[in-house]
C-alpha cells in the first residue's frame, strides 16, 4: 500500500541537522557543524526580513537544507525561541541604559533595527 510519504517526489526536512550541545553557543539549538543558532537564523529571516537565498548567500557554510531544518525546528519550538529572543532584547536594552551610547552600542542598535 502506497502512502503520500512513500512518493519519490516527497521531500523531508531533516531537523536532526539541529543540535544542542551544552557549552556551545550557550546551549542554544544550532545547525550541526556550525555556530549558527536557530535563534539567529530566525532573527535574520523573520525579524530582519531576509530571504532564505540572502541568508545562505551570506553564510557559505550554511546549506539551504540546513536553513530549512532550522526553520522547521523553530516552528516546532517557536514559543521557547521567541521567549529567548525577547529576553535577549531586554538584556541588550538594559546594557544600553547602563553603558550609554558608544560605537559598539550604536552598531548593535543599528543591527537590531535591521541595518548592516
Amino acid at each position: 500500500m502506497s502512502t503520500e510519504t512513500d512518493s519519490p517526489n516527497t521531500s523531508f526536512v531533516d531537523i536532526q541537522q539541529i543540535v544542542v550541545t551544552p557549552g556551545v553557543c550557550g546551549g542554544r539549538p544550532r545547525v550541526n557543524g556550525t555556530r549558527l543558532t536557530v535563534q539567529n537564523l530566525v532573527i535574520l529571516h523573520k525579524h530582519n526580513q531576509m530571504s532564505a537565498e540572502e541568508i545562505v548567500a551570506g553564510y557559505p557554510q550554511l546549506t539551504m537544507s540546513q536553513l530549512y531544518a532550522a526553520m522547521a525546528y523553530y516552528h516546532l519550538h517557536s514559543i521557547e525561541i521567541e521567549e529567548r529572543i525577547r529576553r535577549d532584547d531586554q538584556f541588550v536594552d538594559a546594557f544600553f541604559k547602563e553603558h550609554g551610547p558608544g560605537p559598539l552600542n550604536e552598531k548593535l542598535q543599528q543591527r537590531r533595527r535591521g541595518g548592516s
